[in-house]
């Protein structure tokens, strides 16, 4: 993982009175902002099903959370995504088992297989993640690609803050239009598969 704040001296250099943990604060702003509409961070989490269980958690990487699931491979087929509450409604045994063609999400960090395994068979979730708020981590590789627009967009939002010594309304524009488009080059990576993927396997089942 890299360091947020390994990106101060880029903002201080224009904004010296600024604070070291007002940079990193909006740094993670802007990286939340990025990985959430750019869908930018991906990761991967592999792991066997259970013959007999339904349910099953997957960890997510430090100081992060999940923006959305982009899809579950079972056995290499992709499962449809339902609501728990819908597939009580649509199919007459919720427990039934065999073979799943869909899956729910119950709570967060927890997906449901219908129907229920028979067998063990290997799993893939692949999920858009982000920096949890506060965190002074990210993920070494982005940071590395979109170093200057997560600058950028810090440096946005210190300028368009209202009655601030660096308050600056011309710049701030400027460099929230920068940041717009840096974040549309990280949504064409994602969408190319220029994006690299985070990965942890767990055999045997959870």
């Amino acid at each position: 993982m890299a360091l947020l704040s390994d990106l101060i001296p880029y903002i201080t250099n224009g904004l010296p009175m600024v604070s070291n943990p007002m940079c990193v604060q909006q740094l993670n702003r802007a990286a939340r902002t990025m990985c959430s509409e750019a869908l930018c961070y991906k990761y991967e989490y592999t792991f066997n099903t259970v013959a007999g269980q339904q349910d099953y958690d997957y960890v997510l990487p430090a100081n992060t959370e999940r923006v959305l699931i982009d899809y579950v491979r079972y056995n290499n087929e992709y499962l449809k995504a339902f609501s728990w509450d819908r597939i009580s409604q649509e199919f007459e045994d919720p427990d039934k088992e065999g073979s799943p063609n869909v899956y729910a999400e119950k709570i967060p960090g927890q997906i449901s297989l219908y129907p229920t395994p028979v067998s063990v068979e290997e799993v893939k979730i692949r999920l858009s993640i982000m920096p949890i708020m506060g965190t002074d981590e990210m993920d070494d590789a982005l940071q590395a690609q979109h170093g200057q627009t997560l600058v950028n967009g810090a440096l946005s939002y210190l300028m368009l803050m209202p009655g601030k010594m660096w308050t600056d309304a011309q710049g701030g524009a400027v460099y929230n239009q920068l940041f717009v488009q840096g974040v549309d080059r990280a949504r064409t990576r994602a969408r190319d598969g220029s994006t690299r993927r985070a990965r942890k396997v767990v055999y045997g089942g959870l």
